[in-house]
């Protein structure tokens, strides 16, 4: 550009500024700032002069501004100039200040462009303070003013102060106007996936097509105008780091895009989790279930808007077509969905409105780093044992949390890591089965059972029965005791047949490999009998049936003549009465918590001993002097079930 480089630019924000007074004062003394460099000293100091007058003399500047506005020629301004002089007094008057810096910059070689951008950002007020202070002080030689705005937004704030102004007002301001078009829509989407890129990385391929159907679903419909890219980037930019990783790109991408354009719908997501992660639906008829979604999520939505956000929330949270497009998923697609970490599925919401993950879930750089270390034994044992030392904040263990984490990703364990992966699992499964992690009331499992989830997804569904049979009778040969007998039990039982001859879903293992199985984990049992391992064990009543299973014909009587033989020791008679009484959980009508309740199996009493002659033995011990508190109070819990008209029912 011809003359360009005499051209000093100089930029003004007035947005860090908030009030009239305190924008009148910086807008001159930033100019002065700027301006004032190129100016021979006196011009500086009258640069310097006439800020320090117009600071103290903020009360009456817009008094000013407003009389320099009201026409267009130079005695309003020279008036307004005055006001202020006159009142500020000193060596020189305003109007003389202004006067020695415009002789200075008339005279300069250079010209100053003066850049005031998104003043419709500015409250109506002080957005027709700016363009007075251009007008009347600001109004200065070889200074020029581009001042960038939505010419729209700005009339419609000049009409709420003077109706009968609207567009001429900016006419007396503002010389020469340019009516920049529009961008075009495709501009402004590839210019937000690019600043996506730098911030979110590479979208996998498997997973791109799914990223662009939510991005033109969801975020293209909301893009309008280049500033609402540099908002979702600037958003992104700040919580995309805390996630990244543990939640799915175009998943987080497009809640962020509702959050800062739609806050009231994100917001009653988020107070909806149950209805959205699908827990709600397919009770109710559809025009019901659709009037309810609608209600609960699109209330504060106009009816003409709510076609285009039920398309982006279905492509989210896919239980809503169900309501909303009559249209069903099966259970595998959930399977899925956990996997990718999506924000439909309940487990993997929070993390979405929150940026931080729960201690229900485990970091994928955490699974990702124990999948790469499955065949490192010593590795998982750690591994399992320091999750199993970590609390979480609503009961149970991180362990349990890594257990189900390995269940889902089971098919992405190299193969050849499965073996020494299985085979270190079973060697500290005992330590594993903690009361942290068993269900309470209505809710299933315990971290016994997370195992043999997770054998079924790595064992069962991957390999074949030869090679099944290699992986489970190398592991057990270091199982923990508890848990061989668990999975030799669990082998027999699936060869049985249970209908019409039919056995119970595929077996884990083969006839021969359980024959094997069993006779290893009977073995280990006996000895622990003999060893005096056995009576120590937990849920030990649950044990002896155990070992009656395992020896099958003639087991009953085998456990019960050994047991006989053990009534004269103490601790075996104390380990039995602590281990016949069970503990329950109940959830009667009106009751917004669960109640814990005792219960003596009376035929389990039977089965196993001579019910005389334990409870004379249980006398004999509780006459006893020097018994502890705590042993007694264990036996006499036993003594109270038997002595309730319902024991072998419920009691406290």
């Amino acid at each position: 550009m011809k003359g360009a480089e005499n051209l000093v630019l100089v930029e003004f924000n007035p947005w860090w500024f908030n009030g009239a007074d305190a924008l009148a004062i910086a807008f001159f003394r930033e100019l002065g700032s700027a301006i004032g460099k190129s100016l021979p000293d006196k011009a500086k100091d009258a640069f310097r002069a006439l800020g320090r007058k117009l600071g103290s003399a903020s009360p009456l500047i817009e008094a000013a501004v407003n009389l320099a506005t009201v026409g267009t020629g130079g005695a309003a301004a020279g008036g307004a100039a005055k006001l202020v002089g006159d009142v500020l007094g000193g060596e020189r008057t305003v109007p003389e200040e202004h006067a020695i810096i415009a002789r200075a910059l008339r005279s300069a070689d250079k010209r100053f462009l003066v850049i005031i951008d998104d003043l419709d950002r500015l409250s109506a007020d002080d957005a027709l303070l700016i363009f007075k202070l251009v007008k009347s002080v600001g109004r200065l030689p070889n200074v020029i003013y581009l001042m960038v705005f939505d010419r729209a937004l700005t009339e419609a704030a000049v009409a709420e102060r003077f109706p009968s102004e609207g567009a001429h007002f900016l006419e007396k301001i503002v010389q020469a106007a340019f009516e920049l078009p529009p961008p075009e829509p495709d501009d402004l989407r590839s210019l937000l996936l690019n600043n996506v890129g730098s911030v979110i990385g590479v979208i996998e391929d498997d997973r791109m097509t799914r990223f662009m159907n939510v991005f033109y679903d969801v975020v293209a419909p909301n893009i309008a105008r280049p500033r609402d890219v540099v908002r979702l980037t600037n958003a992104l930019e700040v919580t995309w780091p805390a996630v990244a990783g543990d939640v799915d790109a175009a998943d987080f991408l497009a809640m962020e895009t509702l959050r800062l354009f739609w806050p009231q719908v994100h917001r009653a997501i988020y107070d909806n989790k149950t209805l959205v992660c699908g827990h709600e639906l397919g009770f109710e008829p559809h025009a019901q279930a659709e009037a309810h979604c609608d209600a609960r999520l699109l209330g504060s939505v106009p009816e003409g808007q709510r076609p285009t956000l039920r398309r982006a929330l279905m492509r989210l949270f896919p239980a809503l077509e169900n309501a909303w497009s009559n249209h069903y998923y099966g259970a595998d697609f959930g399977q899925e969905w956990r996997l990718q970490r999506r924000v439909c599925v309940e487990a993997h919401f929070d993390p979405y409105f929150r940026f931080a993950l729960s201690d229900q879930v485990a970091p994928a750089t955490e699974i990702q780093a124990f999948m790469a270390r499955a065949d490192d034994p010593d590795f998982v044992r750690e591994t399992l044992r320091q999750a199993l030392a970590t609390a979480r904040r609503r009961g149970g263990t991180r362990a349990a949390v890594l257990l189900d984490e390995l269940t889902f990703r089971a098919p992405q364990v190299p193969e050849a890591s499965i073996a020494p992966l299985v085979a270190a699992i079973f060697s500290i499964a005992d330590e594993l089965d903690v009361a942290a992690d068993k269900a309470g009331a209505f809710s299933v499992g315990d971290n016994f059972l997370r195992i043999h989830w997770l054998l079924n997804r790595l064992v069962t569904e991957r390999l074949e029965i030869d090679d099944r049979d290699a992986v489970l009778e190398a592991a057990a040969q270091t199982a923990t005791l508890r848990w061989l007998i668990d999975i030799a039990l669990r082998c027999v039982a699936q060869l049985e047949p249970v209908e019409e001859g039919r056995r119970c879903g595929e077996p884990l293992a083969s006839t021969e490999a359980t024959a094997r199985l069993r006779a290893l984990a009977l073995a280990r049992v006996q000895a622990a009998a003999v060893e005096g391992v056995l009576i120590g064990l937990p849920d030990l009543v649950s044990k002896l049936f155990r070992w009656r299973d395992l020896v099958g014909e003639g087991g009953a009587e085998r456990v019960r003549a050994w047991l006989t033989e053990q009534l004269d020791d103490d601790a075996v008679v104390e380990a039995l009465a602590r281990s016949f009484v069970s503990v329950g959980w109940s959830h009667s009508a009106g009751d917004v918590v669960a109640r814990r309740y005792t219960y003596l199996d009376r035929g389990s009493v039977d089965a196993l001993v001579d019910p005389d002659a334990f409870r004379a033995r249980i006398s004999e011990i509780l006459v006893r002097e020097d018994l502890d508190p705590g042993r007694r109070s264990a036996i006499n819990d036993f003594e109270a079930a038997w002595a309730r008209p319902d024991r072998g029912i419920f009691g406290n």
